[in-house]
């Protein structure tokens, strides 16, 4: 109940001041630090236009230090159909659905300040988001009582993020993982780290992307299906078409949702342990605005 009262308080506070923010006329938003809602695996401060609706298939392939026998990444391929809209201009929703632990999960992200120029100028945009996820695999723990709630973690996240001119933007991602259920005591249900993301346009239709998130030591002491959990560090290229983004990138993590790339990165980049990876965005109107 507490959580409740104060997620509605959040988004309630939002609400007002984000139409206060919108009825000063002096102030000019500052808008595209970065031209898709993810810099790469990670979110970024933006959000899915208000009446748009995005189709978002995230595909990973498997590392490459297999070679040919694993066809290069394609035979452990990882693969997340989600779907994100635009509430208004201050607020979206997405749901989606991961082939690694079966996941399920479902997000808000919201707009609590927006960088701004003119006349009264405001250094940053700060976004705040939230999700849910669930893992369906089948319980294989005999000693443990399969719980709803042992399946579930929650992420919550504040993006500070600016734009530097019309070509750089960067962002810094403080981030809370909590997960109800740990593999042993010394793990901790709380996992905090730091998420750090930029993007250079190089031209009109061509970004460069980085992304890095580092955990902070001494909270996930279990070992990840065998291997130590790492820092996960990607590299990309958006291609924007003037409706959609394409992005392409090579990243050390299997997981596309927060939950998963964040804590559960084992592949080391020293060691081949890197992915190809894609997002492809379709995005529909369904209200005119």
């Amino acid at each position: 109940m507490k959580k409740s009262f104060i997620l509605f308080s959040l988004i309630f506070a939002n609400f007002l001041f984000a139409n206060a923010q919108d009825s000063d006329s002096t102030k000019e938003y500052v808008e595209n630090t970065f031209w898709g809602n993810r810099v790469i695996n990670g979110q970024s401060s933006e959000l899915t236009p208000a009446g748009k609706l995005e189709i978002k298939i995230s595909h990973r392939f498997g590392t490459l230090e297999q070679g040919f026998y694993d066809y290069f990444g394609l035979d452990q391929s990882s693969i997340r159909l989600g779907f994100e809209y635009g509430i208004n201009d201050w607020l979206m929703i997405g749901y989606g659905r991961s082939t690694m632990q079966k996941t399920f999960d479902g997000f808000f992200k919201a707009k609590v300040l927006r960088q701004t120029s003119g006349k009264k100028p405001f250094p940053f945009t700060l976004t705040y988001f939230a999700d849910m996820s669930y893992n369906s695999l089948k319980w294989n723990d005999p000693t443990k009582n399969d719980y709803t709630s042992s399946r579930i973690a929650y992420v919550h996240q504040l993006i500070f993020a600016r734009s530097f001119g019309e070509k750089l933007g960067l962002q810094f991602v403080p981030t809370l993982v909590h997960k109800n259920m740990v593999p042993t005591k010394e793990d901790k249900n709380d996992i905090f780290a730091f998420g750090f993301g930029g993007n250079y346009k190089i031209s009109e239709k061509f970004a460069i992307t980085g992304e890095y998130y580092y955990l902070l030591p001494n909270q996930v002491k279990s070992k990840v299906n065998g291997l130590d959990a790492n820092n996960s560090m990607s590299f990309g290229v958006d291609i924007f078409t003037g409706k959609h983004v394409f992005q392409l990138f090579v990243t050390n993590s299997t997981f596309t949702v927060e939950k998963g790339f964040i804590t559960e990165t084992t592949d080391k980049w020293k060691n081949g342990g890197i992915h190809i990876g894609f997002n492809l965005v379709r995005k529909f109107t369904l209200i005119h605005k």
